[in-house]
């Protein structure tokens, strides 16, 4: 009996160590590599269509498409989706200068969806050389329509911008540890591939991409992970996304206990649905055979960081109740090694990149945080539950709740 449970407690911390270990070493490589190169000087700039997809947004689409309008040429374009709104939202995109097409099906509803709309739009009416996506609460910050653009013209394969999000001022605590998370997901550990000269996920917004690129992919669904689906499905392709790191595109947290919740639950119940597919790809005959794609794969296969530490320390809980009761510590190191590089990984990430976010007096919340996400947990990789189609963040405590969900 405790060969058999030393047997399945290494296998287990095993599994654990391939996660552990591409994140330790993309949150490293990007502290300790240098910057490539980036664009060069008086490189292409070709001309772009900006596609925001929105759903009931007319409180924030005007000012993003006002700082959109400011960076634009004069070949530039937007198209707005405004994809089964019920306010003003296709209102407001048309008075800013915005060509709109609005879509209603109360079947198909998802950002994959409008993002299909959108891209059907244009093949129909003068397709453009670069196709750059933003969401309608987002800000891309000043020189950044003109970076991912040219990345896109240099290298023919899409271009990601760093992308941000703050906690807003008076926001509950909770809210800051998730932003933490967050900065490591998007800023630290794209840094770090991208320093290995490797591609990286798309993040949702901030991307730019070839025409032909786009033209390869279905981007009609409801995945409520479309942009990690999207980049997946891209670099199967062909077209393996890559970070632009000058260029930057910002939103903000929502404030609310309620949005804050609705808006983890979609990214990580989005994750989680794409690690599948990601275990699916890479172990299926052909699934080598693009390396971007692989690559992809690979760093998808990390699960959310919470979820990540709440395996980490069941397993070690686990591990050392065997190693006491039975005597057997054969385990006991693995599961410690992948804590230890667990958490040399994270305390790095902060000194470098969230001790303006997370201040070292709130870490005991980053445990009580993780355990609140187990629920969630439980409803996507126990009970199965699915989710898909728009579901809109609560972004205030006056803001009443709009949600789609089908």
């Amino acid at each position: 009996m405790a060969h058999l449970l030393n047997a399945f407690f290494l296998t287990l911390n095993a599994a654990l160590a391939i996660p552990t270990a591409i994140y330790s070493v993309e949150v490293a490589s990007g502290m300790l590599l240098r910057k490539r190169a980036g664009i060069q000087p008086g490189a292409r700039r070709p001309q772009v269509a900006i596609v925001v997809p929105a759903h009931n947004e007319a409180s924030v689409i005007g000012p993003t498409l006002a700082a959109l309008h400011a960076q634009m040429q004069p070949d530039d374009r937007i198209v707005v989706v405004a994809d089964n709104c019920d306010d003003a939202t296709a209102q407001i995109a048309r008075e800013a200068g915005a060509e709109v097409v609005e879509r209603f099906n109360t079947e198909l509803r998802g950002k994959g969806y409008a993002l299909d709309a959108g891209i059907s739009y244009l093949r129909d009416n003068n397709p453009p050389e670069c196709v750059l996506i933003v969401d309608a609460d987002c800000r891309l910050s000043a020189g950044s329509l003109d970076l991912l653009s040219k990345q896109v013209a240099e290298t023919e394969k899409p271009a990601q911008a760093v992308y941000l999000m703050s906690a807003p001022e008076g926001a509950p605590l909770e809210t800051h540890v998730a932003a933490f998370a967050y900065v490591i997901k998007c800023l630290a550990r794209p840094l770090g591939v991208s320093r290995l000269g490797l591609p990286t996920q798309l993040l949702g917004t901030g991307m730019a991409f070839p025409w032909k690129a786009l033209a390869s992919v279905d981007l009609a669904n409801g995945h409520l992970a479309e942009d990690l689906k999207l980049g997946l499905d891209l670099a199967q392709n062909g077209y393996a996304p890559y970070l632009c790191e000058d260029a930057l595109v910002t939103s903000e947290f929502p404030i609310s206990k309620e949005g804050l919740q609705a808006q983890r639950s979609r990214w990580e119940n989005g994750h989680l649905s794409m690690v599948w597919s990601a275990m699916k790809m890479l172990f299926r005959p052909g699934g080598m055979r693009r390396p971007g794609a692989v690559v992809l794969g690979l760093d998808m296969i990390v699960p959310p960081l919470s979820l990540l530490l709440l395996l980490l320390m069941a397993s070690s809980f686990a591990t050392i109740l065997v190693a006491l009761i039975l005597g057997d510590v054969g385990g006991l190191e693995f599961t410690l090694l992948n804590l230890a590089l667990f958490g040399t990984a994270s305390f790095a990430g902060w000194l470098r990149y969230g001790r303006d976010i997370l201040p070292a007096s709130d870490f005991v919340h980053i445990a009580s945080y993780a355990f609140s996400k187990v629920p969630l947990y439980v409803n996507k990789l126990i009970l199965r539950r699915k989710h898909t189609g728009w579901v809109r963040t609560e972004r205030d405590q006056t803001e009443s709740t709009s949600e789609l969900r089908s």
